[in-house]
Formats: structure tokens, sequence, C-alpha cells
């Protein structure tokens, strides 16, 4: 198992821990949640070492066929730009639930939402397969959707319909334009 591949499934350990944990345990699930995020994060920064950053190739790669009739792959890198974006993600998704320790309700699934939504962002980050990319992107639309429905500001029902809409129609011509490369 690569180091990318730990990187991002890190946040779906913890997720299946909070899923798995009986009614009522909140702090053990902020607690989880925090470890998870935290540890994606200490793994994404150790890696800063080893980034060669005068070089523009892949690094981290690792790649297994993931759909072979389609020709598509499980296929993860890093370059100058992504692994960045990868910090910065694992960084700000640890403050995200720092600063929402106090959420009132539903805080088992608000914690669970959130580390699949850093799961997939970071999946956008690392894929190196248009497919993959696709897939991970789409997976990222549903924690936003549940995260600003039920925790959302006083006009969350609106703001996740529009989100709906305009990510639907985003994500046909996406699609399309994978399918057209």
């Amino acid at each position: 198992m690569g180091i990318l591949t730990v990187i991002t499934w890190l946040p779906v350990a913890g997720l299946v821990v909070i899923l798995l944990l009986p009614r009522g345990h909140v702090a053990l699930a902020k607690g989880v949640a925090l470890t998870a995020a935290g540890g994606a994060l200490v793994v994404s920064w150790a890696l800063l070492g080893s980034f060669d950053r005068s070089s523009s190739e892949p690094q981290f790669t690792e790649q297994t066929t993931w759909i072979p009739e389609l020709g598509m792959t499980y296929s993860l890198g890093v370059d100058g730009l992504s692994y960045p974006m990868v910090l910065l993600t694992t960084l700000l998704t640890v403050v995200a639930l720092i600063a929402s320790l106090k959420v009132d309700r539903n805080q088992k699934a608000y914690f669970a939402w959130m580390l699949l939504l850093e799961f997939s962002i970071l999946g956008v980050f690392v894929s190196r397969d248009w497919f993959l990319f696709y897939v991970f992107w789409e997976i990222a639309l549903v924690p936003m959707f549940f995260l600003i429905g039920i925790w959302g500001g006083p006009r969350k029902e609106r703001a996740t319909l529009t989100f709906f809409m305009y990510t639907l129609g985003g994500s046909i011509f996406m699609l399309l334009g994978i399918f057209a490369v």
C-alpha cells in the first residue's frame, strides 16, 4: 500500500469507526475524527522532506488496474501543484474539526460527513486517472450536500437546492468531457 493511499484512506478508516460506535459516544466520535484527520495531516506533512520541488514529474506514484475493460486505473501521485493542496486539505480539515467541536446536533453524523469530505477532496488532488478523479469529485458532493442541508445557516434549504442543481449540471458536462477525452 502506497503512502498516498494511506493518506487518502485514513479518513475512511475513521469514518468506519465512527459509524460503528454505539449511540451516545459523541466524545469518542470527535476523538476518532480528530485522530484520523490528524493522522492524515502528520503523514502528508512527513512527506515534505522527501518531496522533490525541482521535479515536475508526479511523485509517490502508485497504480493498480481498477476496471481493465474500460482502461481505468487506481492511479495516484502528486506534483508541485497537487501536493500543496493535499497539505492544505489535511491541515484545514483538522482546523475545521477543532472549530466544530461545539456542533450541537447529530454530532456523530457531522464528523462522519467531514471525514468523507476529506477523503474525497484528497482523492481529487491525488488521482491521476480521469475517471477516478470524477468518482472522487462526485463523492465530495454528497457530504457537502448534507453538511449544507443539515448544519447550514438560516437559508440552508435554498442553498442545498441551488448547490445540487449547479453541481448536477456541472457533473454531467464533466462526465461528457471525460468520455470525449
